[in-house]
């Protein structure tokens, strides 16, 4: 049953285009419901990457293989998957950027135990697409002019934060990056981290004249601060695959 943020989401993208619905794809939440998603891809102009995006968040091979535990032709998410591959030949665009999750690599390995027919439905599927078009980025319950019209109808509270960010998506703050724009932002948060990596050094080089008191509260400095770096350092490994 499609649920009152669901429609609206849906009523708000039929006067919208694929930059829109992918702007809605890649950020929503799935525990809002699928019906949007499902709107989305039934869209003969749905762009490839959108598509995809769906299609592999959704763990196409549970509902491919028969054999899955999980597999439900009844379902919701049987109905995304099949509807993207179904709809495959027919998605002409590829104005955005989308890259496979890196399990794809593994997906013809023994481990899997796939059938030859499952592996050849996938196929088609496993591409990278290299659109380079900016698109609207919205929240995970998508645009703020939805929620705020989804909050109005239940009664809840309308904030002004929620204000705040419908007026930026109002004035186009809310676009994608570009590649070179992503690219300049990691490089920038790679020299701030040189500069408190040097100074973590610092500390380290101080640690033999500190009391031991001292020395385990630096070293749990050193352990949050490594820490806190874990995502900058996966996304970096991760840029670099990409190139």
């Amino acid at each position: 049953m499609t649920s009152s943020l669901e429609k609206i989401v849906i009523d708000w993208m039929s006067n919208k285009g694929a930059p829109e619905w992918h702007g809605v794809a890649v950020n929503w939440n799935w525990d809002n419901g699928v019906e949007p998603l499902l709107w989305i891809v039934d869209q003969l102009d749905c762009d490839k990457a959108t598509a995809l995006t769906v299609f592999w968040w959704a763990g196409p091979v549970d509902q491919i293989d028969k054999n899955s535990k999980v597999y439900n032709p009844q379902g919701e998410v049987y109905k995304l998957v099949h509807t993207v591959l179904g709809n495959w030949e027919q998605y002409r665009t590829a104005r955005f950027k989308f890259r496979l999750p890196s399990y794809t690599e593994n997906l013809n390995s023994p481990n899997w135990g796939l059938s030859q027919e499952c592996l050849e439905i996938l196929k088609p599927m496993l591409i990278n697409v290299n659109g380079q078009e900016r698109y609207p980025n919205y929240g995970q319950s998508g645009p703020q002019e939805c929620y705020i019209a989804y909050l109005e109808q239940i009664g809840e509270p309308v904030s002004d934060l929620n204000r705040q960010i419908l007026e930026s998506e109002r004035a186009g703050q809310n676009l994608s990056q570009t590649d070179e724009e992503a690219a300049a932002a990691y490089q920038r948060e790679m020299e701030e981290w040189v500069s408190e990596l040097e100074d973590m050094v610092t500390i380290a080089e101080k640690l033999k004249n500190l009391s031991q008191t001292d020395k385990e509260a630096a070293q749990r400095e050193l352990e949050e601060w490594f820490s806190e770096r874990e995502d900058l350092l996966t996304t970096v490994e991760k840029l670099q695959k990409e190139k």
